[in-house]
């Protein structure tokens, strides 16, 4: 059995039934104003229809994306639900407001039912992963990543391997210091392996520059970090090379890619093989919560990657996986346009 990345939130059952309860329910005020123009050929009661059936309509496409998966995530979505609901509270309040002048009850329970539209959707958490906000700052990790890796290239003349050492460490170690994370570089044991201790008490405690906001499962059931960012392994990738050996051209190299999928913890000396595992931006697992590519991000439709020359580019989940080869490599020759 095969579980599709990124998982469905964990909040999203509740959020689905709060936006269907409020279909629901709102949908027997809208009944309710049918009834009215039906029976008093009012024109006020006419009006409320006509704004109130906007808002639930509009509630009732919007609740219906959310149920898809592929459009979890969209950033117009919210606003245009805002929209939909702002429109219909400055028309339906006043209409309804008229209506209580004659019908009083029935005026208020609709005007009560309009605000538990209002409520509902302002107020139930989106569930999103996608947010612009947390995609802003999982490209800020990485950008901090990019100057760090850098920085290690100037002190070292090449950027770190994925993994050295005997036991071996991983590179997101190396580059502590230039994270301004000098006390937790002080404090891993380079003669121990990651997972014991007190390497292990290391892998429990969060570094901000490795951990997507958006990502929904952060840590393992130890309470271990896991790292979102990871870098591309296999023959002819950038781990452990000089940027004169980027001969593609820094600009047309990953260095760090997103790879939420892997479940890598961060001090863990392992990363994608590129070689070894299929080529695709979120790929489906084998477990839940997993992904069998080397790409995988909880952000709607596509994933963030840094490049050699520090630049950090959105790839789509459409991307061709015959580019993503490409790019994976530092001197393959290939020229790589429009991706």
């Amino acid at each position: 059995m095969e579980y599709p990345f990124p998982p469905l939130p964990p909040e999203y059952v509740r959020l689905m039934a709060a936006r269907w309860l409020c279909v629901g329910w709102n949908l027997l005020g809208l009944i309710w104003l049918v009834r009215r123009v039906r029976r008093r050929k009012d024109v006020r009661a006419s009006d409320a229809f006509w704004w109130y059936g906007t808002a639930v309509v509009g509630l009732i496409l919007i609740g219906f994306g959310y149920s898809q998966r592929s459009w979890i995530g969209n950033e117009w979505l919210e606003p245009l639900g805002a929209a939909t609901v702002s429109l219909a509270i400055a028309g339906t309040t006043l209409s309804l407001i008229k209506l209580y002048e004659e019908y009083h009850w029935g005026g208020i329970v609709g005007i009560v039912l309009l605000y538990g539209l209002s409520l509902a959707w302002l107020l139930t958490p989106t569930g999103h992963y996608g947010g612009s906000s947390r995609w802003a700052q999982c490209r800020n990790n990485l950008k901090q990543i990019g100057l760090a890796l850098h920085n290690y290239h100037d002190d070292h003349r090449m950027f770190p391997a994925a993994a050295s050492g005997q036991p071996a460490h991983s590179w997101r170690v190396a580059i502590l210091p230039f994270l301004d994370q000098q006390e937790a570089f002080d404090s891993y044991d380079r003669g121990l392996a990651w997972d014991v201790a007190p390497n292990a008490k290391l892998s429990r405690q969060e570094v901000p520059p490795f951990v997507c906001p958006a990502a929904a499962y952060p840590q393992d059931n130890q309470g271990r970090w896991y790292s979102a960012y990871s870098m591309p392994t296999g023959p002819r990738t950038s781990t452990g090379t000089k940027i004169q050996s980027m001969t593609d051209g820094t600009s047309n190299t990953l260095l760090v890619v997103e790879a939420c999928g892997a479940q890598i913890v961060w001090t863990e000396p392992r990363d994608v093989d590129v070689a070894a595992q299929p080529t695709g931006i979120n790929l489906k697992g084998a477990k839940p919560r997993q992904s069998a590519g080397w790409l995988s991000s909880y952000h709607a439709h596509g994933t963030q990657v840094l490049m050699g020359d520090g630049s950090v580019k959105f790839l789509s989940q459409r991307t061709d996986p015959a580019i993503l080869k490409k790019l994976a490599t530092k001197d393959g020759g290939e020229e790589v346009r429009d991706f």
